[in-house]
């Protein structure tokens, strides 16, 4: 898998109140439902696996989760993959929501366990709930990974481009869920390697006129659009230092658009909306990747 170019356009806007934010997802995640419903039955019936020893596994780490006592469950996991753990029970005060329903497929070498949902506090009244997805090593039965599952719009968007295969589908989820859990869990090494080295990314800022109450304006266009580019290695070093800064950082998918930009190989053109909160931060913007899956089970 590579990531060739990212392009970020992070749009200044005006402060959008958090009940407004909810009407707008809600609306959009029930157009369509039908379509995104029926199709994930079919990938279920497709992938599904009855093997009771991944829920149990599943209810241990739950039960271990909620009791705080990871290291009962280290056995479980990979020594990666209880290195995510372990970061993840340091994202903020963490805590399971509600009881649990699990769903396991078998796609390629692993096995995807979905998911346990819980709330993470911070500091300042910030709080974010996510479902986590689990991933088992098909051979070992150990937890390789851990990943903050997709938004219903995402999914949606993916699950129902029916003209793609399942496979093409199901790898640009878990790709997608990999990337904005590698910000959340400041995985530096991660991003490292997804990223092409003639990767080139591109920050854009709009910025708009402002006005203050004498009525001066400051001598901006309206449209002044300001871009700053950065070769991978650039990036990524600015990427370290906002991570050393920030006590948190989530970042949500909406409003998605999917092409397949290669007919010859699983090369897809992705743009998503997204909105991006940290402790000291945060912005609503456009991010546009071009993703290969050639080479991803």
């Amino acid at each position: 898998m590579a990531l060739h170019t990212i392009n970020i356009e992070n749009l200044i806007k005006e402060k959008e109140t958090k009940e407004s934010n909810q009407v707008k997802e809600t609306v959009a995640e029930t157009e369509n439902a039908g379509d995104y419903i029926n199709e994930w039955r079919i990938i279920d019936e497709k992938f599904d696996i009855k093997d009771p020893e991944y829920i149990q596994i599943m209810k241990e780490v739950e039960e271990a989760l909620r009791s705080k006592d990871y290291a009962s469950v280290k056995h479980h996991f990979t020594a990666e993959g209880y290195g995510m753990l372990d970061t993840l029970s340091k994202y903020g005060k963490m805590m399971i929501v509600g009881q649990q329903d699990y769903n396991v497929l078998k796609f390629g070498n692993s096995v995807i366990c979905r998911d346990i949902n819980m709330q993470f506090d911070f500091r300042n009244n910030a709080s974010f709930n996510r479902d986590v997805v689990f991933r088992f090593n098909s051979e070992t039965k150990k937890i390789i990974s851990i990943a903050f599952r997709l938004s219903n719009i995402t999914e949606r968007d993916i699950i129902t481009k029916t003209k793609w295969p399942a496979e093409a589908r199901l790898s640009l989820i878990n790709f997608l869920e990999d990337y904005q859990t590698a910000y959340a869990l400041k995985r530096h090494d991660y991003l490292e390697s997804i990223y092409s080295d003639d990767a080139l990314i591109v920050v854009g800022h709009i910025v708009k006129r402002t006005v203050i109450p004498d009525q001066a304006q400051f001598n901006v266009s309206e449209n002044d659009v300001r871009l700053m580019k950065y070769d991978k290695n650039t990036y990524l070093k600015n990427l370290q230092r906002t991570f050393s800064s920030q006590e948190y950082i989530n970042i949500k998918f909406e409003d998605t658009e999917f092409t397949k930009a290669d007919a010859s190989r699983n090369v897809y053109g992705v743009r998503l909306l997204q909105r991006y909160y940290s402790s000291t931060y945060g912005d609503v913007g456009y991010l546009f990747l071009l993703v290969d899956l050639t080479n991803t089970n």
